[in-house]
């Protein structure tokens, strides 16, 4: 058995083989090595076994399961129960890390003053660079991409993913962490990945997912935000943003 790691990878994979050898190699080639990689797969037909099962017999680091699931999240949730790290990081199986020096820059961060450590991601096919600085209001009008985010495993002692949010759980437990560690949230300004933005959550605008349960600060407020102090935020948004954004956020800011 290999020493207790700090940092734990989870890369969910299904039918990933055109992607997935760019996506290990991004993390094999770190210069930081005090990881484990545990791969979650959902029963991939594609060849995907056949890559983790050799990178797993060349790296003793990586582990890997596969079995069906019920989605991206309940994949996610499934590597948290087998993560041994003190730290936890997901990474898509078709993005990558920016460069051999992201977890290098980024461990010393990873501090028990945090709960959450994240940076910037640099979106393709877009070619943009994701934003930082993120507070609750902002976090409204915008998630920040997961795989730029860096949790300490104490937050998943307290929540894992909402598997009832098919493609915005991450955002549900954005919210959560921003609402009860305010301020435990540490942001630098590093990009940590390239984030493939052409996935199935591309369109997350459009989806009732979105419009029925993120779409309102009203709500937002009322789900996240405890009682007596969901009125303070309620009353400071109002005299900010008027009484349309409170039912609706305006997007175009």
């Amino acid at each position: 058995m290999m020493s207790t790691p700090f940092l734990t990878i989870i890369i969910p994979t299904f039918n990933s083989a055109k992607t997935l050898t760019r996506c290990l190699d991004s993390v094999i080639n770190q210069r930081y090595r005090d990881y484990e990689i545990v791969i979650v797969d959902g029963q991939s037909t594609d060849g995907t076994l056949g890559i983790i099962d050799d990178y797993a017999t060349s790296y003793p680091s990586i582990v890997y399961t596969s079995q069906k699931d019920n989605g991206i999240y309940d994949a996610m949730n499934k590597g948290i129960e087998k993560a041994r790290g003190t730290w936890l990081y997901f990474l898509g199986s078709d993005d990558a890390l920016y460069d051999d020096r992201v977890l290098e820059k980024i461990s010393s961060k990873l501090t028990s003053e945090a709960v959450m450590v994240y940076g910037r991601a640099f979106v393709t096919p877009d070619n943009t660079i994701t934003d930082i600085n993120f507070t609750f209001e902002k976090l409204m009008r915008w998630n920040i991409c997961h795989q730029a985010i860096f949790y300490s495993k104490e937050i998943f002692t307290r929540w894992k993913y909402d598997t009832r949010y098919p493609t915005l759980a991450d955002w549900d437990l954005n919210f959560k962490i921003f609402a009860a560690y305010a301020a435990r949230i540490r942001c630098y300004d590093v990009i940590v990945c390239t984030f493939n933005n052409a996935g199935k959550s591309a369109d997350w605008l459009q989806q009732a997912e979105y419009k029925n349960g993120f779409s309102s600060p009203l709500r937002l407020f009322l789900r996240y935000i405890k009682f007596p102090q969901s009125l303070y935020w309620i009353r400071n948004y109002y005299r900010d943003n008027g009484l349309k954004n409170l039912l609706q956020l305006d997007r175009s800011r």
